[in-house]
């Protein structure tokens, strides 16, 4: 083999290789202040993405990898060289790109053809004629292409590329009237066979929390059966570039100097000392904390505050959008969370190989309840103990079984442990429901049952007064913000655009605090999509996703404290003691008890 055919070699076996010799890409010159073509050099985060491309070839021999990332990092410049690169050397190949919009898919397509052309064709295969359109052709048989998503999903299902780069995800949603991006991609992932050798990269900065996007990286995140993608995030603060000095040598080395007694006074507990050397360094509340979360040097934070300022508009969630420390600060700033979703991963993290004690179906046998393993809508995390007290909470559906109707969600909270010991969670009518809360309430001490009255709600509560009289339902006592007074006649626990902040401010706090034990990741999967409403702050599921489980466990951990502060014990000496001998707030059904329509003004009736 002559040195001609060993760099031809080299060029094709060694990426690394081919791009710094043979790949050239438009870069600004700051010396000339110009722009002009360079080799293409590896930055740090495009040399990580092509060592997880590597090990995922080596490891199943094709690879899917979704990125979420800051801006101006290169990503889409390594994609399409390593999509020139495969068409060059493999004949064949059909290797697709999908852009947002048509000036994206313009500039994509035009970083692969600048590679394209500026390449020795004694190296590689050379293309076959001029660019035509967004299209690429090669003499090897190999094609190229750009488009702009905005098509019909079945206009995608004849294709079959073995290289799909799909851009900015979740901004596929614009501009469309009858399909939805969903469809769309989906068809396009599905044209792409998991055989040796495909590649499907999905690459963008978050956009919220509703949108697919977001669902095929939590389901990364998350590693659940069946996931072949793998979640990478890169941030701005590897950069060098996205520092800004003082300019000045002695003022930068002060700052380092003041930054250094920051982290110390922080280490020493010294609060007075950490806020007076934060404020010298002009550091604002959030800029301080994730100065030390994060390691930002002074100026990492100063490139912070410029860029806020400048290019976001002052806008925080739009910086984190933009420019985002984590993935979790990522996805939560663009949809204005109600929850940590650090904290949320972390127990994710944690109950990753927790086993329930059973999951399926609650069955009556001879007068006792009893959890089947048949992979019914039940989980059991902990089984009843004798000496616990529980609430049976639900938030009640309509019993549709399309994809856009609600789900019914049952929680069985523990008041000694205020653990998540059981959920139920799937669509069925709400007088099932009814018959479902009424069952987990006999298994679990003859807990008292606390459904939502709104809606459907009504028709849980009806069922339960009727079919089960000696269910214990319920009593308000009093409205979130009201002092109580004597009990009402209402039953069920009523939400509604004023309770609702109060529910979920109480939840929200409980979870920060670490104060309450969930098991169910459907239960912390609602909580990472609920987020607080742009223009009234109205904690609700993201768009295309539900919050039922959320309000559920929302109203047992509220009826649980109301108990509480009216002197219902957690911990009874004796099981199964009569819960009407502790409160006017648990009563059983009788004629004093009635069953009222309780909509707040302008809200309507579910009938």
């Amino acid at each position: 083999m002559d040195s001609a055919e060993r760099y031809i070699q080299l060029c094709r076996d060694d990426i690394r290789f081919c791009f710094k010799n043979e790949f050239k890409i438009r870069s600004f010159d700051r010396d000339t202040m110009r722009w002009k073509l360079v080799p293409f050099t590896l930055n740090d985060e495009q040399e990580h993405l092509l060592q997880v491309i590597e090990r995922q070839m080596k490891e199943r021999g094709f690879v899917r990898i979704i990125i979420d990332k800051a801006r101006k990092l290169g990503m889409s410049t390594f994609i399409q060289a390593l999509k020139m690169h495969t068409c060059m050397f493999s004949p064949q190949g059909h290797a697709l790109t999908v852009a947002h919009e048509e000036s994206a898919t313009r500039e994509l397509f035009r970083i692969g053809k600048r590679i394209a052309e500026n390449i020795d064709e004694r190296v590689a295969s050379g293309l076959k004629n001029k660019a035509k359109g967004n299209l690429l052709e090669w003499h090897n048989g190999s094609r190229a292409e750009c488009q702009t998503q905005g098509g019909s999903p079945d206009s995608e299902r004849g294709s079959t590329p073995n290289f799909l780069h799909m851009s900015e995800l979740p901004s596929w949603e614009s501009s469309r009237r009858t399909t939805s991006a969903a469809d769309v991609a989906q068809a396009l992932l599905n044209a792409v066979p998991n055989e040796k050798s495909t590649i499907v990269i999905i690459e963008s900065t978050a956009m919220g929390m509703g949108n697919l996007f977001y669902e095929i990286w939590n389901r990364a995140i998350k590693g659940i059966t069946g996931n072949l993608f793998e979640p990478v995030f890169y941030s701005w603060t590897g950069r060098a570039q996205y520092s800004v000095p003082t300019g000045d040598v002695e003022k930068d080395s002060h700052e380092l100097w003041l930054d250094g007694q920051m982290r110390q006074a922080n280490a020493a507990g010294d609060i007075t000392g950490f806020h007076s050397i934060a404020n010298e360094l002009g550091y604002s509340e959030l800029q301080r904390k994730r100065a030390l979360e994060y390691e930002l040097s002074p100026p990492q934070v100063r490139f912070w505050q410029q860029t806020l300022v400048n290019q976001c508009a002052d806008d925080q969630d739009r910086f984190d959008q933009e420019w985002p420390v984590s993935w979790e600060v990522s996805f939560v700033s663009s949809g204005r969370g109600v929850f940590s979703a650090a904290l949320i991963q972390r127990r994710l993290d944690e109950i990753k190989n927790f086993k329930m004690k059973a999951e399926g179906s609650l069955i009556e046998d001879q007068g006792k309840v009893k959890a089947t393993k048949d992979g019914g809508a039940w989980q059991i995390y902990e089984w009843p103990q004798d000496s616990h007290t529980y609430i049976v909470s639900a938030d009640p559906a309509g019993g549709g079984r399309s994809k856009d109707d609600d789900f019914a969600c049952i929680q069985v909270f523990d008041r000694c442990t205020e653990h998540q010991v059981a959920e139920f969670y799937d669509k069925v009518p709400p007088d099932r429901l009814a018959d479902e809360m009424a069952k987990a309430s006999k298994l679990y001490n003859n807990a008292l049952v606390a459904p939502e009255s709104n809606g459907p709600g009504l028709v849980t509560i009806h069922q339960i007064m009727t079919s089960h009289p000696n269910v214990f339902i319920y009593r308000r006592f009093a409205q979130p913000g009201q002092v109580a007074g004597s009990e009402t006649k209402l039953l069920g626990y009523s939400t509604n655009v004023k309770t609702r902040h109060y529910l979920f401010g109480q939840f929200e706090s409980a979870v920060r605090r670490e104060e309450v034990k969930i098991f169910s990741k459907r239960l912390l999967g609602e909580m990472l999509t609920l987020i607080r409403s742009k223009g009234t702050g109205r904690p609700e599921a993201s768009p295309g996703y539900h919050d039922d489980a959320c309000v559920a466990f929302a109203i047992a951990m509220d009826v649980s404290r109301i108990q509480s502060d009216q002197g219902v014990p957690a911990v009874r000496e004796a099981a199964k003691v009569d819960p009407s001998n502790y409160s006017s707030l648990v009563q059983p059904y009788s004629n004093v008890a009635a069953l009222v329509e309780d909509f707040p003004e302008g809200e309507s009736s579910w009938f």
